[in-house]
This record gives structure tokens, C-alpha cells and sequence, in this order.
């Protein structure tokens, strides 16, 4: 046995009883040595203009024939996993001409220097209403009617930095759905997040990728400030001056306008920038737009002693033409600001905060089956999303190759390091409302029992044992995660018991009847979960089958959840908790009337 497959072997041995941070360093590790024996290579390397040598960020780069690609990250790096079957490489970007990067044998690392597009602006005669051409153009884009929904998966990551020190890191997977050149919506599929104190405080930019999303491109987006694109005819010709840049040829033969536009006023209020448009065909290739100390800016600190100052804000699209139109290929975003804290109890503190994101689209053929699992509502945030749903390690491990891999050593290193902070059991202020009684943000269940937040008085109540509950006094919400995931050839099924903490809340003090009952309820629907996850072991079933035996089993559990509220009068009656124990004691084994010394007075 070679060393790789020792060493595969070894790994798999351990995974078992890693802990979470344990599990992220061994699939690493994991993915490397798969490679090797597996007889993949994973090859890296950088992308340079050939006549500066500066990088070039988020340039693409593609297998031949393979339909498998990345991008290179914001430093100009990218890594890809390669097949014997691999002989090319083909690396595109803007404004540059493309170039087949041959592969040799044995050879890891490829410094590839584009060349810039033939510079046509002398060969192009400039008429006196070339100017006129290009508002009408960047209005004629803007009136155009896409209405074809694009649905692509996507990998988003997002770090933030206090005075150069990264605090935060965000990676996860999303279906994005595009319609031409917007973001329509994301939808969550799996994500991983951690923190690193500074300033003996954590802090968390919780709206990196909703600043991707919203922000609109042809319409105004609440709290960004004003674009070209965002304006009729006439407020346009007020409001900006549109220069004709450049203009290039591409490798089909196309030709590129580089419009940059400036605005006459209002500079804090409005983007500044350039955007690549093809005249002939009339669409936006890509758009980049920057605006220095902005006054208007979607960034809200959450807390009235803390404030923004000198926000930068930019922004960056790329978009490829298809056969349904317009397709985003991806976007990045960059924000930079001075942080006040201004907190009566400690020294004042100032300090630069600097945040950037990146969201690539790279599989439009297919989309992740998006977990089942509902949030109260549409707003809440990404960190929520990753403290409630399960970590599945196969899933992260068969998305390596999609993944900006040149940065996953360091942002494993990141996660894996003993002072960042990884799971739920934080929680960010903007999490917090009055009824939440719960001790962490979601709770999965455990053999563990759950118990009543007593940090937080509540009123004191003349209600015991054999004495109904008013129903508006308390709600509990138990849900049943459910993920599906390809893992080769089989489908690969993921159930979780988790409590809500937003809907659930629980206004009497904290007893052994009332723990006792809620965790009678908690086991209750985990009883059931298992019930499900059995009827569905067959390997046979489609994600359809399952999708219909999810939805017949949470109405029969909805049912149960309601008999067993009544017949335990929300938790008060004697008789009707020593029947559900029963039931529970036999499903899981675990007896919580003896646990919690409930007895009937």
C-alpha cells in the first residue's frame, strides 16, 4: 500500500470522532489525498496582464471540452482539479484576448500573462454624435424586457478585516436566479462561518450578501447610491458625462465599447465607473462601479454608540452572452469605512473595517435541491441559516472543485485556528427579541435536555401541575430539517429535530414540569423524524417520492402535535404527560418525568 492510500485510509479512520472543526481540516486533507488516489491533480496559478504584471482578479478559467471551470480569486490565484482526460486550459477576461494554456505532464503551477485586446479607438472614425449613440445605447439596455429566469449554483465568500486583521469568514453555496442582468434571488443551500474577537468584541458584516443581491443594477436599490443605468434618457444626460474609453476587439470579432461615466453633481450620491457594452448586439458585458465616501450606503451599525464614516463602496458584474440572452457569470463587492464605537463604559475606539465578497455562478446545467426547512421570514440572515442547519461533510467534500481552491488552505486555516469562534451558540444582537427564551439561536436535538433561558425573568405564575396554560402565554415550534444531496450514484438523505427560536417563546418560569414537558415535546417530534428517515432508506425512491412521503409525514406529525398539546393541556395535566413519557420512553429510551422529578401533588 502506497503512502497516499495509508494516509486515506487513516483519515477515514478518524473522521468518526472529529469535532466540527476537526471534520473542516480533515476534508482537506481528505480532498488532497482523494486526488491522489483517485489519479487527479490539482493545478495552480496566477493571471497577470503581460504588460504590467499586475494580477488580474476573477479572471476565467475553463477546461477544454470539460465544462468545468473556476475564476481566479481578488489576488489573481485560482486552483482547479484535473482528470488524465485534461490537455488545456482556456483563461478568459475582459478587454483581453483569449489563451490556450497547453498542459504538461508534471506540472502544477501556471503563471499566464493575458495580452490586452486589439486597441481599435484610432481605426474607429468618432462622429459628432458618437456621444448621443452611447446615452442612447445605455438606454436601450436599459428598457430591454429579460424575463427568462436563469437558475445557476453558485459559490459565495465573504471575509471582513478590522485594521488588517480578518475577523469573519463566510463561505457558502447558493442557487442563484438571475434574470438577465439582475440577481433575482438566492436561495440558501449550505454554509460554513467564523469569528475572531477584536477589540475584545466580535464583529460581523451580516449584510455581504444581501448587498449582492439587492442592489440593483436598472432600478434605485434602497441605501446604494445612483447608477447610469438606474436613470431615463433625459436624467441621465443631467446627471452623468459618458466618455468613450475605449474600444476593443474581442476574440470573435466583436466590438467593445469601454464607456466610463462620471457624475456632474453629487459625486458622494452616486456611482462613478466603467462599463463594457457591445454595441452591435446591444448588451452589457460587464460593469464596475466605485463611490468614495458615499453618502448613501446600506450599512447600519446596531447599536446607537457605534457609527460609519468615510464608506467606500465598489462594486463589479460580469455577465456572458448565451443562447437564452444574458447570463451573470459573477459578482464582487468591496466595502471599506472607519468604525466609531462610542460606548460610555470603555475607551472610545476608531478603527478601519474593510469587507469583500465574491459570488460566482458556475453550473447553470443543474441546481441544489434547496433543504426544507422554513424561517419565520424572508430577512433572516445567512448566519441564522448556518447556526439551524446541520453540517454535512459529504456534501462540502463533492463541491471542492467548484470552490475558489486557491483560497481554501487559508480559509481553512482560518476555521481550524483554536481562537475563531465557529458554531450557534453566539449570538449576534440583531438575533435578539424579548420572548426568546431559548439558550442558543436553534437548537438540534440531543439526548442533552433543553432548558428554559433563566437569564431572563419572566413573570411568575400561580399555574402548576393539573392547571391549564392560556395558549397565548406560550408557543412551541419544532421543525423537520430535511436535506437531499447526490453523492455519486445513490442519494444521500439528511434529517435534523431542530427548535425555532423565533417563533417559539415561553412565558412561566422555568420548573421541572414545564422543562419536562417542553422536552417531552422536543422528543416527540424526534421520535417521529426517525419514523421518517426509515420509510424513506429505500434507495430506489426519486427526490419526488420522498418530497411527497416528507409532506404526507409532516401533516401526520402536525396532527400528533396537536393531540398531544391537548391531551397534556399544554403541559399541565398529570395523566396525559405520563402517557406521552410512556411513548417517548419506549421510542428513545429516555424516561423525562423520572429525569425532571415530576410528581403529581
Amino acid at each position: 500500500m502506497n503512502t497516499s492510500s495509508r494516509q486515506f485510509l487513516v483519515l477515514l479512520d478518524k473522521l468518526k470522532a472529529k469535532t466540527f472543526v476537526q471534520i473542516v481540516i480533515s476534508i482537506y486533507f481528505l480532498v488532497f489525498a482523494t486526488a491522489l488516489y483517485g489519479q487527479q491533480l490539482q493545478i495552480n496559478g496566477v493571471v497577470r496582464d503581460h504588460e504590467t504584471s499586475h494580477v488580474l482578479p476573477f479572471a476565467s478559467i475553463a477546461l477544454t471540452g470539460t465544462g468545468k471551470g473556476t475564476i481566479s480569486n481578488a489576488e489573481g490565484y485560482f486552483s482547479i482539479t484535473i482528470g488524465q482526460e485534461a490537455t488545456e486550459l482556456i483563461c478568459t477576461y475582459i478587454g483581453y484576448q483569449r489563451q490556450i494554456v497547453k498542459l504538461k505532464s508534471g506540472q502544477t503551477h501556471y503563471e499566464i500573462e493575458l495580452q490586452r485586446s486589439p486597441h481599435l479607438i484610432s481605426e474607429v472614425t468618432v462622429k459628432a454624435d458618437d456621444n448621443d449613440r452611447i446615452y442612447r445605447l445605455f438606454n436601450v439596455i436599459r428598457n430591454e424586457k429579460i424575463k427568462t429566469d436563469i437558475i445557476s449554483k453558485s459559490y459565495f465568500e465573504s471575509k471582513s478585516l478590522c485594521d488588517k486583521k480578518q475577523v469573519e469568514l463566510v463561505t457558502a453555496f447558493y442557487n442563484l436566479h438571475s434574470i438577465g442582468y439582475e440577481i433575482s434571488n438566492l436561495d440558501f443551500k449550505a454554509g460554513k462561518v467564523g469569528f475572531q474577537k477584536f477589540g475584545g468584541r466580535y464583529f460581523a458584516n451580516i449584510e455581504a450578501s444581501k448587498s449582492i443581491t439587492n442592489m440593483s443594477l436598472f432600478e434605485s436599490a434602497e441605501g446604494f447610491p445612483g447608477n447610469p443605468f438606474t436613470m431615463k434618457a433625459a436624467e441621465l444626460k443631467k446627471k452623468y458625462w459618458l466618455d468613450l474609453y475605449e474600444v476593443v476587439r474581442n476574440d470573435d470579432g466583436d466590438t467593445i465599447w469601454v464607456v466610463s461615466f462620471i457624475p456632474i453633481n453629487n459625486k458622494h450620491n452616486l456611482f462613478s465607473g466603467k462599463a463594457w457594452l457591445m454595441p452591435q448586439k446591444q448588451r452589457l458585458l460587464s460593469i464596475q462601479l466605485e463611490c468614495q465616501n458615499c453618502a448613501t450606503h446600506p450599512f447600519i451599525p446596531l447599536t446607537d454608540a457605534d457609527s460609519l464614516s468615510n464608506v467606500n463602496i465598489s462594486v463589479n458584474r460580469t455577465f456572458k452572452l448565451n443562447n437564452n440572452g444574458i447570463q451573470i457569470d459573477h459578482a464582487d463587492f468591496r466595502f471599506d469605512a472607519i468604525f466609531n464605537s462610542r460606548y460610555k463604559s470603555r475607551e472610545s475606539l476608531s478603527y478601519p473595517v474593510h469587507t469583500e465578497a465574491i459570488l460566482y455562478a458556475y453550473d447553470p446545467s443543474s441546481a441544489f435541491y434547496i433543504p426544507k426547512f422554513d424561517f419565520p421570514d424572508s430577512s433572516v440572515s445567512d448566519y441564522s441559516k448556518i447556526f439551524a442547519f446541520p453540517f454535512i461533510p459529504t456534501f462540502w467534500y463533492n463541491q471542492k472543485p467548484n470552490q475558489l481552491s486557491d483560497q481554501l488552505q487559508t480559509n481553512e486555516k482560518f476555521f481550524a485556528d483554536s481562537t475563531t469562534f465557529l458554531d450557534g451558540k453566539w449570538q449576534h444582537p440583531a438575533f435578539y427579541r424579548k420572548e426568546k427564551i431559548f439558550t442558543t439561536p436553534h437548537t438540534t436535538w440531543s439526548e442533552k435536555r433543553t432548558f428554559l433561558n433563566t437569564d431572563k425573568p419572566v413573570p411568575k405564575s400561580n399555574y402548576g401541575i393539573d392547571q391549564q396554560l392560556p395558549e397565548e402565554k406560550y408557543h412551541l415550534e419544532v421543525k423537520i430539517f430535511m436535506d437531499l444531496n447526490r453523492n455519486g450514484d445513490s442519494l444521500e438523505i439528511t434529517t435534523a429535530t431542530i427548535l425555532d427560536p423565533y417563533s417559539t417563546f415561553f412565558n412561566f418560569p422555568s420548573d421541572s414540569v414545564s422543562n419536562c414537558f417542553i422536552n417531552l415535546y422536543f422528543d416527540l417530534c424526534e421520535s417521529y423524524r426517525r419514523k421518517f428517515q426509515l420509510s424513506v432508506s429505500d434507495r430506489s425512491l426519486t427526490e419526488q417520492q420522498i418530497e411527497q412521503q416528507f409532506d404526507a409525514f409532516s401533516d401526520e406529525l402536525n396532527q400528533i402535535q396537536k393531540t398531544f398539546l391537548k391531551e397534556t393541556a399544554r403541559g399541565t395535566r398529570y395523566d396525559g404527560l405520563t402517557k406521552w413519557n410512556e411513548v417517548i420512553r419506549q421510542n428513545l429510551g429516555i424516561d423525562n418525568m423520572q429525569l425532571f422529578n415530576v410528581q403529581k401533588k
